[in-house]
């Protein structure tokens, strides 16, 4: 089921960017890249987490970033700032209903008012 949502995701916004929020071990923006996005990164309050972003890049060669801090749904924000994603996670915390009218979320449609988050890109968690 991920793997679908991932691969439909990567389908719609070929070579585009996706920021996961809550990522957890990482696997939606590592799916997302090895299904041809680029620029796939993770943001998660675990710093822990960076060590499975980190194992999943080296298995299979991949590229996402790992970077800590928080999602603050009231004031729509990401702490640190985080940069503009073509596509933001499919994290009901993030994705409001989108106003297609037949879906609800995660729906993986972009929700414009979500956009942008500013600001570049970190570099890679050591």
């Amino acid at each position: 089921m991920y793997d679908d949502f991932i691969l439909e995701i990567a389908r719609r916004y070929p070579a585009g960017s996706l920021l996961d929020v809550a990522c957890n071990n990482g696997y939606f923006p590592v799916r997302a890249e090895l299904a041809g996005m680029r620029r796939c990164a993770g943001i998660d309050l675990g710093r822990h987490y960076r060590y499975a972003v980190r194992f999943l890049n080296d298995v299979v060669g991949t590229k996402v970033k790992f970077m800590h801090g928080r999602y603050d749904p009231r004031a729509r924000s990401i702490t640190p700032p985080a940069a503009t994603a073509d596509f933001l996670s499919p994290s009901p915390i993030v994705s409001p209903q989108c106003g297609c009218g037949g879906c609800q979320p995660p729906c993986g449609h972009r929700v414009p008012s979500m956009a942008p988050l500013t600001t570049a890109w970190p570099s890679p968690s050591g």
